[in-house]
């Protein structure tokens, strides 16, 4: 608070003086809190504080509503004595950090009962879902095994905290239809011609006695009782097994006499 004097002088040397007072009423204290740094598309929200009475935001927003921000900006916050009608502003800043780009691959496939690995880039943490048919679910490259088509979504987290996602679809082909022959018996010393089919390849695992282990329909001699395995694989290279059960009779023993 001040007190101006002013004197005032007339031609006749008279004087005169007066007194004005000045009243400086103090500005309030506003705080805006601390500058932000939030993810894109994420929400946050603002809070006043100080000894005004009253605090309006620039922008429109209210105090400790949660809003969504998607580009960096100042918001100014005033507080007003409503008493002496003072006012002061303080300003934070809300900075916008961009969103991890999170690559989780091209689309697979694979056959029925095998597995594949998927892999992820772009994040420093991972977590993928549904988590089912999936070796690890937070690591980058897990191994999947899924029976159905299945899209693999993983959630990649940056320095930042902040996350993005994408999305891998894998593909379950079919196993080939397959058809092999019915076991049977034969005499020893006899051949016999087996086959499998079904496949656009054969390979046939017992390598004994075989004409070719490489067709679906090969002949075989074996000695003694055996089984014929198979592996065949179709055109989109899932495979499937089977096998062929060859029983093998003893010659009978004959009995000529005794020469006379």
């Amino acid at each position: 608070t001040t007190t101006i004097k002013v004197s005032a002088y007339g031609p006749n040397t008279c004087v005169d003086t007066a007194e004005v007072l000045i009243t400086v009423n103090p500005k309030p204290i506003v705080d805006a809190g601390d500058d932000q740094n939030i993810c894109f598309n994420d929400s946050t929200f603002l809070n006043s504080s100080g000894n005004a009475d009253t605090y309006s935001w620039n922008n429109g927003i209210l105090n400790g509503v949660l809003f969504e921000v998607n580009t960096s900006q100042d918001y100014i916050l005033t507080g007003i004595n409503n008493i002496n009608n003072c006012s002061s502003n303080d300003t934070v800043t809300v900075n916008i950090l961009s969103l991890p780009v999170i690559d989780a691959g091209l689309d697979d496939s694979l056959c029925i009962g095998d597995s594949v690995q998927i892999s992820a880039n772009g994040g420093i943490s991972y977590s993928w879902s549904p988590n089912n048919n999936i070796s690890n679910n937070t690591i980058s490259n897990p191994y999947v095994f899924p029976v159905i088509y299945t899209d693999y979504v993983v959630i990649g987290t940056d320095l930042n905290n902040c996350s993005n996602t994408d999305t891998v679809g894998i593909v379950i082909k079919n196993s080939p239809t397959i058809s092999v022959s019915n076991d049977t018996s034969i005499c020893l010393g006899d051949t016999i011609s087996i086959f499998a089919n079904g496949g656009s390849s054969y390979i046939w695992l017992n390598t004994d006695f075989i004409s070719n282990t490489n067709v679906n329909n090969p002949t075989i001699w074996p000695s003694t009782s055996s089984i014929y395995n198979v592996i065949i694989t179709g055109a989109n290279t899932c495979s499937d097994t089977a096998e062929v059960n060859i029983s093998v009779n003893s010659l009978p023993v004959i009995a000529s006499g005794n020469d006379l």
